[in-house]
């Protein structure tokens, strides 16, 4: 198998931003014009008063059938009308669902006006009839695809051993075929249909449904199934396209590797807490970037398949878990403030509810909540509880009198406290918080505390002890630090084996 790669450039992998501008414009009207017979100057004005959207949308637009042979009247009145240059036939690809093929009109617009709003009315109209014709596309693409018995899936396995016969058409062939239908193209624009075919495909593209390639026309990646094809899509590269690859381009690992580096250097957070994620990421941008730079449109064209199944899933991927971000965050709102008992109102997320999630973020300056990232033995877990004196007071009470052990939930719920107690600084001007917050440190930390302070607490003198669980406190605190250093390094270790398998390509 011969493959090339295009010389890369500044512009490689950036997708097209800007619409096409198109080539024809409204003419502002100047001078005297010529008349007609009464039905041609009622088409003129049926014509004028309807070039704008809503006269498309309202079907009062002037629209006449571009498969059949016009009567002799029909075709001199608007010929006489586009020889004046008073009016532009623009086509359009008409969504039928009883015609599997679709439906070509020619839709009469205006090409004069007196002002610029009529110009902008104008491109408007001329806009809003091709991207109606991107609509019957793909609304044709995906019917016939789905109607196939033969999945995407089983497609691209037949074009990688080499069996697929199918024609080869390329996505701008399928619409020129749609247009080339029209019967009377000498009354058309010379560049009417090359500007229809520019204009459709770039709504399509735009609007993401489906894949243009240059030997499969139009390719439908269903977002239901992405998910199931994007696990196919992976071994179908590892395993059969990219070996191919590497055996055909001498330098493709090489480059392949290079994109990898400059991915996994700013991809460091991702790769630590979802590798799995990280590596799907990567491989959909490898696919990105290569297909655009491989000269054979067939692997070209099934990279940037694979690109559209990876982008899909992944997209489903992240709104699944944006989904169940936001459902523990409102079980936060709805549920926490009011659970039974107390100490059921200071929740620990750790382990995969923790991984991953972007709660800590969005619940760092939430004035509903008090929140910290805590550093256990078992690795970092988010401590939440209400932004409420009255539930603090309650799960201090809790901790004296049913916890007055040393667990790692008294300790972060205690660390919390002192965390935030700037933030709730004039709770602590109140002796009944002090004493609740000292006691149920007593209770929990006891062994920390030297028996001095204890000893003062328990005769009386219980302000005393406050500074001194302060102290207890930062002493813990910067204990925190010391994991989560170890924490990070062992992220850095993870981080540096993990690399290193991303890194390998065959």
């Amino acid at each position: 198998m011969k493959v090339e790669m295009l010389e890369s450039s500044a512009t490689e992998n950036v997708a097209r931003v800007n619409h096409p501008s198109l080539r024809i414009e409204l003419k502002i009207h100047s001078g005297p014009r010529p008349y007609f017979d009464t039905e041609t100057e009622s088409l003129l004005t049926l014509s004028r008063i309807n070039s704008r959207p809503e006269g498309l949308s309202d079907g009062k637009l002037p629209t006449l059938n571009a498969e059949i042979d016009w009567d002799r009247k029909t075709y001199s009145r608007v010929e006489s009308l586009l020889k004046e240059g008073l009016v532009v036939l623009v086509p359009r690809i008409k969504y039928r669902k009883e015609k599997r093929e679709g439906e070509i009109v020619l839709h009469l617009v205006s090409a004069k006006g007196d002002s610029v709003r009529d110009r902008e009315a104008f491109k408007n109209l001329v806009l809003e009839i091709h991207r109606r014709s991107a609509w019957a596309v793909r609304n044709y693409t995906i019917e016939n695809q789905t109607n196939r018995s033969r999945k995407l899936d089983l497609f691209l396995e037949e074009i990688l051993s080499g069996k697929w016969i199918g024609p080869r058409r390329s996505s701008n062939e399928v619409l020129i075929g749609y247009l080339e239908r029209i019967r009377m193209p000498e009354l058309l624009r010379d560049d009417s249909i090359a500007e229809a075919v520019e204009q459709i495909d770039a709504f399509m593209r735009e609007e993401g449904f489906v894949i243009p390639t240059k030997n499969f026309g139009y390719i439908y990646v269903p977002e239901a199934e992405a998910d199931s094809l994007f696990k196919k899509a992976k071994n179908l590269y590892r395993y059969q396209l990219l070996p191919k690859l590497t055996d055909a381009i001498p330098n493709l690992e090489n480059e392949i590797r290079t994109y990898r580096e400059s991915f996994l250097d700013v991809s460091y957070d991702d790769l630590v807490e979802t590798p799995r994620f990280a590596r799907d990421k990567m491989f959909v941008g490898e696919w990105q970037k290569f297909s655009q730079r491989i000269v054979s449109s067939f692997e070209s064209d099934i990279l940037a398949i694979l690109s559209s199944i990876g982008t899909k899933a992944i997209a489903s991927d992240e709104y699944k878990k944006e989904l169940e971000d936001r459902k523990i965050e409102r079980g936060l709102r709805q549920a926490l403030p009011g659970a039974d008992p107390p100490m059921a109102r200071f929740l620990r997320l750790e382990g995969p509810d923790f991984s991953g999630t972007k709660l800590p973020k969005s619940l760092e300056d939430d004035p509903e909540f008090l929140s910290i990232v805590y550093f256990g033995i078992k690795g970092p877990c988010l401590c939440v509880c209400p932004n409420s004196e009255g539930t603090v007071l309650a799960i201090f009470g809790e901790l004296e009198d049913k916890y007055s052990f040393e667990s790692e939930t008294a300790l972060s719920f205690l660390l919390m406290i002192y965390a935030r107690r700037n933030r709730i600084g004039a709770w602590f001007n109140k002796e009944v918080f002090r004493e609740a917050f000292c006691g149920a440190a007593l209770a929990c930390l006891g062994k920390k505390v030297p028996w001095l302070y204890r000893m003062a607490f328990f005769v009386g003198f219980r302000d005393s002890l406050l500074s001194e669980v302060f102290h207890v406190l930062s002493v813990l605190d910067y204990d925190q630090l010391d994991r989560k250093l170890e924490g990070e390094n062992q992220s850095r270790r993870k981080y540096d084996t993990l690399r290193q398998e991303f890194l390998k390509v065959i």
